[in-house]
């Protein structure tokens, strides 16, 4: 199992205790990259959920231009920014 995998494994198990913006951390202190993660999980274009309440899967990421959306329970959606530095 990769880095990338067990962090993301770790990190979600975890989620319901912390914030979208602190998971991003998270990944950001392990070393993963948000390609990191869209290899990972096989995200070649970007996508956008509806709404916050939109269909979706535990776990699932998914990304815009904008923001990178998590699904942190069915059907339950979170996002934060996506910011140039």
């Amino acid at each position: 199992m990769s880095k990338v995998s067990r962090v993301i494994q770790r990190t979600i198990k975890r989620f319901s205790e912390i914030q979208v913006n602190d998971w991003i951390n998270v990944l950001y202190k392990s070393g993963v990259t948000l390609l990191d993660l869209a290899k990972l999980h096989g995200l070649a274009t970007p996508q956008t959920p509806a709404s916050a309440t939109a269909q979706g899967v535990t776990g699932s990421i998914v990304w815009d231009a904008d923001y990178v959306y998590i699904c942190t329970a069915t059907n339950q959606w979170k996002r934060t920014a996506i910011a140039t530095w």
